[in-house]
């Protein structure tokens, strides 16, 4: 298996893992429940981390390039800043989007 299909399965299972675990929350539980959170902000770590290297190994198309621009940032956060440096809500309202705009590359690359 080539590094390109291996992040691009990982992408997949990390976000069908993040919308397995959106759906078991909304968010209040979001804001309240900080294992919840921490689970979820893991599962954006999983995404970022492999989406990082197919962009810093130019793996994917230039048209994957723009949707996944945010990610490295948000795996750079995860990664390396205190808890308390950390802007969690945005893991939750982009999440929807996210999902979405992931899996439609994701569909279109795995297929290539």
């Amino acid at each position: 298996m080539t590094p390109r299909r291996r992040y691009l399965l990982e992408m997949a299972a990390a976000t069908d893992r993040l919308a397995r675990a959106a759906d078991s929350g909304d968010k209040r539980r979001f804001t309240d429940d900080d294992l919840y959170r921490y689970a979820l902000a893991f599962l954006w770590l999983r995404l970022a981390e492999p989406a990082t290297r197919l962009l810093n190994l130019r793996l994917v198309d230039e048209r994957t390039v723009p949707a996944w621009s945010f990610l490295p940032a948000i795996r750079n956060s995860l990664a390396h800043e205190a808890d308390e440096e950390i802007a969690y809500s945005p893991l939750w309202s982009r999440l929807p989007d996210t999902i979405e705009a992931v899996n439609d590359d994701l569909d279109r690359l795995l297929a290539s």
